[in-house]
């Protein structure tokens, strides 16, 4: 069932959820992957004596280079971001490598059931289209668990959340993965 929320700062629950999980001790580190948006570090201030959170901002138009990433990290959130990525397949693959093992991964990307991809808005071309090295991929139902298995991860849990967009007013519906090493 897809639950569906409007836009606000915050987190959806499932990311909340995953973060109250895996924050269990002072010495817990979580690596927020990808683009800093609101509401992750926020949400680890409230947790703030419990866990540290590292921030990695990747710039997808530098081709996905993930050279600021030198260690490994028990958990990892990559939130909205894997749809940005020319590469899926590549940034998958490094977040198994960045990963401790028996580490967990929490990842979410766009989905085929999106309203932008559903009304097949002029700017989509075959599922992504690029604007200023900017790429658009929406995942069809399965297909993040089986990238994501492909990479090594066993998949614990899976599911979809919706939001309205800020910026177009259109539904946002986002495939979430909880994956172990």
């Amino acid at each position: 069932m897809i639950r569906k929320i409007s836009h606000k700062p915050e987190l959806c629950p499932e990311v909340i959820n995953y973060i109250h999980n895996i924050v269990d001790s002072p010495d817990t580190e979580v690596l927020d992957f990808g683009r800093r948006g609101p509401g992750i570090g926020d949400e680890f201030l409230k947790q703030k004596q419990f866990a540290k959170l590292h921030i990695s901002n990747q710039d997808t138009s530098l081709d996905n280079n993930y050279q600021g990433v030198q260690r490994s990290y028990q958990n990892i959130i990559c939130h909205r971001f894997l749809h940005t990525t020319a590469d899926y397949n590549r940034c998958i693959q490094q977040l198994f490598k960045m990963l401790s093992q028996r580490g967990s991964l929490f990842l979410s990307a766009r989905s085929t059931d999106c309203q932008e991809y559903t009304n097949r808005n002029k700017y989509i071309q075959n599922n992504v289209f690029e604007n200023d090295f900017k790429y658009i991929k929406f995942f069809m139902n399965n297909e993040i668990n089986q990238l994501v298995t492909n990479a090594g991860f066993a998949v614990i849990e899976d599911g979809a959340f919706t939001e309205i967009s800020k910026f177009s007013g259109k539904e946002n519906t986002y495939k979430y993965v909880i994956a172990v090493k």
